[in-house]
């Protein structure tokens, strides 16, 4: 086994700097923008530029919003279910006159409903 000259000799093998190919950027480093998302996080500070004074008003508009939204559905929800009520109560009150409904049977379906306004 002979070894080639090649191997045995020091060859000048061209070689590239270990930071080629690696651009470095320099940026600024990003400003955190805090945007308040909830009306509790609404502080002086935000206040201090007409900008950030709209973005306030912004968070603020929406959660009166939502919470309108809210009340509404509630209120909705509370309408249909005393309509309901009504109408199992006029129910009732009808099989008991036609005598379909025995008065304790009546009695045992008609619950009290103190907490609910008519």
């Amino acid at each position: 086994m002979t070894n080639s000259p090649i191997e045995n000799s020091s060859v000048n093998r061209p070689t590239t700097p270990s930071n080629s190919g690696h651009i470095e950027l320099f940026q600024t480093p990003k400003k955190a923008v805090h945007v308040p998302r909830y009306v509790g996080d609404i502080r002086s500070p935000q206040l201090s530029t007409p900008k950030k004074a709209k973005r306030a008003l912004n968070v603020a508009k929406r959660t009166i919003q939502r919470l309108r939204k809210k009340i509404k559905m509630l209120q909705q929800d509370q309408r249909r279910l005393i309509a309901r009520i009504t109408t199992m109560e006029g129910l009732i009150k009808h099989l008991k006159n036609k005598s379909l409904l025995s008065e304790v049977t009546a009695e045992n379906l008609m619950v009290p409903l103190h907490h609910v306004p008519t």
